[in-house]
């Protein structure tokens, strides 16, 4: 099971998200946010990350790199994996 990393704040104006935690903005095209805004309600799996894609008519190898995007640049992330580097620092570096 996966989920959305929750340091990302959502910014409807421009479909993209603030990442709090590494001071980076993610922009996404109309399907890449329909996505995420629709898998951040709770925990996924592949499988239901890709019937999204599927619906949105993406090919197969657009939702691969899709996928992969967002687990390499964490936007979603393995639920019960070590959050440290998703978790907001406070001044200094320390947290």
């Amino acid at each position: 099971m996966y989920e959305i990393n929750r340091c990302l704040v959502e910014r409807k104006a421009d479909r993209s998200f603030f990442d709090a935690s590494r001071f980076f903005v993610f922009k996404f095209n109309p399907n890449g946010y329909a996505i995420i805004e629709a898998l951040a309600m709770g925990q996924f799996s592949r499988e239901r990350f890709v019937m999204l894609c599927d619906d949105l008519e993406m090919p197969p190898e657009s939702t691969n790199v899709f996928w992969d995007k967002c687990i390499r640049h964490g936007i979603d992330f393995e639920f019960g994996a070590d959050r440290s580097r998703h978790t907001m620092r406070r001044w200094g570096g320390r947290q």
